[in-house]
């Protein structure tokens, strides 16, 4: 199936018979309904990856120099921190 089942609760009688009765109506509604079965995927079906553009390796190397920058500053914060002054 496709698409979700929506119930409305409110629709629902509030005694056991009705509420049964309901259920029951449901269940036929719901056998009755096509079931579609997915479209199996031929085999040789090859999905294209693109490339990087100069601007994403620009990107990810920025990236990590800011990365090393930065765990540079915590290390050499921390050491000195440890040895008893700010710097």
């Amino acid at each position: 199936m496709g698409e979700p089942i929506i119930l409305n609760t409110a629709a629902f009688k509030s005694d056991k018979k009705h509420a049964k009765q309901d259920y029951n109506d449901l269940m036929l509604v719901l056998r009755e309904m096509p079931i579609d079965q997915p479209e199996e995927e031929p085999a040789d079906v090859v999905v294209a990856q693109s490339k990087d553009s100069v601007a994403d390796n620009i990107l990810t190397i920025g990236s990590w120099i800011i990365a090393i920058v930065l765990l540079g500053l915590v290390v050499f914060l921390l050491i000195n921190y440890f040895q008893g002054g700010l710097f």
